[in-house]
């Protein structure tokens, strides 16, 4: 009896050792792998940070969730001699995009989805441009105003709701 008592105790040891040595730091909610046009990412959500990488180009820390909100998408660097609203933000059906100044006929706006597609392009043909968004899913949007140079001269994140 005492000789299978050591052989279980040996046997225990064994198992456990290389679940001590390799197991994880922490228990993890979820993970995946993410795939682009850049590669391929492998990404943990719950794990510690526990080892940081830096250069002059900057710096990753693995294991980290950095969180960030997209609010603000006005452009400081282009000046614009306009005054550009939308209303109504979130909507349904329709939004307008009010726009004062001179030269304003000669504005194009696009609507992008957050993957960087664009839905709509169009002439700006009204000083206030009624926006059709019935067919859209319930998501949120870009909209940006585009100068005859092709710059963003305003952009706004736009809510479509049902």
């Amino acid at each position: 009896m005492n000789k299978c008592i050591k052989n279980m105790a040996v046997m225990i040891v064994f198992i456990q050792f290389p679940i001590l040595i390799f197991g994880q730091e922490a228990v993890l909610s979820s993970g995946g792998t993410a795939t682009g046009s850049g590669g391929i990412s492998a990404y943990s959500i719950g794990i510690p940070v526990y080892e940081t990488f830096s250069n002059a180009n900057g710096s990753v820390a693995q294991g980290v969730q950095h969180a960030y909100s997209i609010e603000s998408v006005g452009l400081a660097d282009v000046s614009t001699p306009y005054s550009i609203t939308v209303f109504p933000n979130p909507s349904a059906d329709f939004i307008h995009l009010q726009i004062e100044g001179d030269g304003a006929e000669m504005l194009n706006y696009q609507l992008l989805d957050f993957n960087g597609r664009v839905l709509q392009f169009r002439k700006i043909t009204d000083p206030v441009q009624q926006i059709n968004l019935s067919d859209l899913a319930q998501a949120a949007y870009f909209l940006n105003v585009i100068d005859q140079r092709n710059r963003i001269v305003s952009s706004f994140k736009i809510i479509k709701k049902l």
